[in-house]
């Protein structure tokens, strides 16, 4: 990840993880241990950090169906299962990818000038304003899973490191260089 999106992920981070004790949905202690591992995973070169995976599955801080439903009945998103779109290789093609690594953020669909954005990370403020500048539109949120978010992106950049793959789809043939 460039410089520039790794400095956009901090920043991404570092507002998730305020507002999540600022909310009480997790304990300042157990957000700076999410942070001390966060740096160390930057150190380390992690490309894709995330302080909620690190919440969520290193320390189970933060339970996952809580969290998603703070974000329904508070802010009034959908949840959404992004496995279960057709999300085309054109909505990663709008947007380099790292946009969406540095926000856990995915554009699943567009209409117009109305982005449909999936997100893990909708209560960082950060976030939300990165997207309405970056974007030409109205957006409508929705939130999902972590695993499903972190899935699709992971699948996207497979296709984007090894162009000529199939990525696993017995129905798309091998492409040829």
């Amino acid at each position: 990840m460039e410089k520039k999106y790794r400095s956009i992920a901090l920043k991404a981070n570092r507002t998730l993880g305020s507002r999540l004790v600022e909310l009480d949905l997790v304990p300042l202690e157990q957000l700076e241990k999410a942070n001390e591992t966060l740096l160390q995973e930057l150190h380390a070169g992690e490309p894709h950090i995330s302080v909620l995976r690190i919440l969520l599955f290193g320390q189970q801080a933060l339970n996952e169906t809580e969290y998603l439903n703070y974000q329904i009945k508070e802010f009034k998103l959908a949840a959404l299962q992004p496995a279960r779109y057709n999300i085309t290789d054109a909505a990663f093609t709008t947007f380099n990818i790292d946009h969406y690594w540095a926000t856990w953020t995915i554009l699943f669909d567009k209409i117009d000038n109305i982005y449909f954005l999936c997100t893990t990370y909708y209560l960082s403020p950060f976030v939300r304003e990165y997207w309405e500048t970056l974007v030409d539109g109205a957006i409508i949120w929705y939130t999902a899973e972590f695993t499903e978010v972190q899935e699709i992106l992971e699948r996207q950049q497979r296709l984007i490191d090894n162009p000529n793959s199939t990525n696993g789809d017995p129905t798309k043939p091998e492409k040829k260089a």
